[in-house]
């Protein structure tokens, strides 16, 4: 009677553990992520030091918001134009995981090709959207916040064979962009000390 308990009690526990397995993991809150409050630090550090006005901080927000609309249409453009692959590359997979069949060369090089392309799209995307934020930042800030951005990072950190005598503080402006104000963080970050003017 004994083993006969053990048996169902472990039939039991492995059913459960096969279901857990099955379901999708609760995904956790961006916000509580260890790494999204270390960027968020980092914001900090590199936002407060400007001393933003409400009004400033809108207007940068405002160009935040339409540089992120127009990687929401990239994104979107690039889950449209891999529709009709799915299919193809789920077969493939199958095939590779079951039959152990080499992916089909003709597709892997159809991909190579639409993501190179996604990767062009991208690349442009974002440096239209980075000087974009920098006229935003240039008409907004005034000359000493302005002063203030450009010398908020080490451009060598970015470069490392970077002649730091050679870098304009307009190529510093675009740095403090990229690696700061289109990062989740900064613009949460921005939201809030709008909401706490």
């Amino acid at each position: 009677m004994k083993a006969l308990w053990t048996i169902l009690i472990a039939s039991l526990a492995l059913a459960a553990a096969a279901q857990q397995a099955t379901q999708p993991a609760p995904q956790p809150d961006p916000k509580q992520d260890i790494n999204y409050q270390i960027a968020k630090l980092d914001a900090l550090n590199h936002v407060l030091p400007l001393l933003l006005t409400k009004d400033q901080a809108n207007k940068i927000l405002t160009a935040l918001e339409k540089a992120r609309e127009k990687e929401r249409q990239v994104r979107k453009m690039e889950d449209d134009q891999l529709k009709p692959f799915r299919e193809r590359i789920a077969k493939a997979v199958e095939d590779g995981e079951k039959k152990k069949l080499v992916p089909d060369r003709q597709l892997l090089a159809d991909l190579a090709k639409l993501l190179g392309a996604f990767d062009r799209v991208r690349a442009a995307t974002a440096e239209d959207n980075v000087s974009m934020i920098e006229e935003t930042l240039k008409s907004t800030l005034n000359s000493g916040q302005l002063k203030t951005l450009a010398k908020s990072l080490d451009p060598r950190f970015f470069a490392p064979d970077l002649k730091i005598e050679e870098v304009t503080d307009s190529e510093r402006i675009r740095i403090f962009v990229r690696a700061i104000l289109l990062q989740p963080a900064t613009y949460d970050l921005l939201v809030e000390l709008v909401k706490n003017s």
